[in-house]
This record gives structure tokens, sequence and C-alpha cells, in this order.
């Protein structure tokens, strides 16, 4: 069976023939006398150099590359490149879709520097985080797929939820001190959107403007083991289109299954924190504690 060859090793085949045929013009330049050999090795020569630079240069400059709707970034995504998980600090727009996203959560709320808080009230940042509600029944399952117990399972989304309350009061704190000193620019503020969801999120999802990382939920492996693929928006409907769909539907579909943790929508308007639900699963002194 021939293997297929990608554009990369087209180009180094015809490089290597365009010098095969160099060496071939450069053999029979030295050979005395006008023999068959020599009119031989010129042609030949010449038509490699010939053939090698002319498609060469035909697959550099004139057929474009082919739009590639699902990349592998990772075979493990607990192995992903750690310039691709501080892309968030650099776009505007930021989607966030997960089980529990316990690392990120963890990373925004005890961050000393408050990059991210700083990325949405001044550079635009649209911040929008969905994981999965502590009580939640899928999470029986996921439990048994990941190979941990319930209990550790939920105590982890129990931390993802005091987490979010940690992010909301830095988040709040930043925008009284900006206010109050009266360098909170408006035109400069961005949103953030935190929810908790009771369904299967099917994927987990990182999106940072037109890129797409994302990664299955499967029965054999945990979310850490398993790949990390990417997808890029096209010109036409593809996997990127059908990623954001999937994020706008979770958002669009608050009901009894999914949940509204904190909220900032208006420029002009504080960060709000929906209190009770976050009272209803970590207690209203844990809360308090929290907050205080």
């Amino acid at each position: 069976m021939i293997p297929k060859l990608d554009r990369r090793m087209i180009l180094m085949i015809n490089i290597a023939l365009a010098l095969i045929g160099v060496v071939l013009d450069a053999v029979s330049f030295n050979m005395i006398g006008e023999t068959f050999g020599k009119f031989f090795m010129e042609s030949v020569g010449v038509g490699l150099i010939a053939t090698g630079f002319v498609n060469f240069f035909d697959k550099l400059l004139v057929e474009e590359v082919k739009d590639v709707e699902i990349e592998i970034v990772a075979m493990e995504r607990a192995r992903t490149n750690q310039t691709i998980h501080r892309l968030k600090y650099q776009h505007e727009k930021v989607d966030i879709l997960g089980v529990s996203i316990a690392a990120v959560l963890r990373e925004i709320s005890d961050d000393p520097q408050n990059e991210m808080v700083d990325r949405i009230l001044r550079h635009s940042t649209r911040l929008r985080l969905i994981c999965v509600h502590p009580e939640s029944p899928f999470l029986v399952q996921r439990a048994r797929e990941d190979h941990v117990s319930w209990d550790d399972l939920h105590n982890r989304q129990i931390q993802s939820v005091e987490n979010i309350v940690r992010f909301f009061k830095r988040m709040q704190s930043a925008y009284q001190r900006e206010t109050e000193a009266g360098t909170l620019r408006n035109s400069n503020v961005g949103s953030v959107e935190v929810r908790l969801i009771n369904d299967c999120p099917y994927l987990s999802i990182y999106r940072v403007d037109d890129t797409i990382y994302w990664g299955l939920y499967t029965t054999s492996k945990s979310g850490h083991e398993s790949p990390q693929f990417m997808s890029r928006k096209l010109d036409k409907d593809g996997m990127f289109e059908l990623l954001k769909d999937h994020i706008y539907a979770l958002l669009s579909n608050e009901n009894g299954n999914n949940f509204t943790l904190i909220k900032m929508a208006m420029k002009d308007q504080p960060p709000t924190l929906n209190r009770a639900l976050a009272e209803q699963i970590l207690g209203a002194d844990r809360v308090r504690e929290i907050l205080d």
C-alpha cells in the first residue's frame, strides 16, 4: 500500500529530485568527450531539476493548504502545552466548559495578580464558564468513568463552586475599587457568566476567539487521559460552529437543569452572585465565610 504523502513530504521530495539533477549535471560536466552517457546524464539531470523546482514552487506558492476541521493537539489533555492554557489571558472571547473545570477556577480565584479580573475590567474580555452542579445525577456515571469515588468527584465540584464564589469576591472588590477611583472605563469592560448544569456536558471545550480546544468524555478513560483536539473557525460551517453552538445552547437554556451562579452582562453594572444558589450548595455559613 502506497503511503499518503502530506504537503511537507511532497516539498521535500521535490527538493531531493532537484538536488539529484544538479549532481547528475555536475558529474556529466566533468566527463570527457561527447558520449551517450554524458548526454544521458545531462538530459536526466536537467529534467529532474526542472521537475523538482517546478513542482516545489507549484506546491509552495500555488496550491492552497486545505482547511483541517480537527487537529490533535495532545494525546492526553493533561500534557497540553502550557502556552495553550495562557491563551485565555490574550483573547477577548473565552468560553470554558467541563465537568469540574477545577484547575482554571482554582487559578483565577487564587491569582495574586488578578490577571483574569484585569482582562475583564480593562480589556473587554467576555468570560463564560460552565461546569456540572455538585448534586447532578450525572456525577454518578462520571465518577465511575473517571475511576474515582462519587465522594471524591462531589468534593471536587464543591471546591469548584467555592472557587467560583471566591472569583466573584475578587471581581466585586476590583469593580468597586475601580469605580470609587474613577478609573473604570465602561468601554473597556467585558462580561462574565458562570453556569452550573445538571446534565452531561458531553465535551470539554476551551474556546479562545476563533479557536476551540476540545476533548471527549469517554467511558474508558478519565478526561485528563483523553486526547485534546483543536478546531478553528473556517469560512464554511464545520466543527468549530458545532462546538460553539453547543455552548450557546447550554447558555440559552436556563431552566431546572441550568443555573446562573455569576453574571455581569452590562458594562455599567457590577457583577452579581446568585447567593441563594451558592448557599443551597455550600451552606450559608460557608458562603459568608468566603465573602467576608
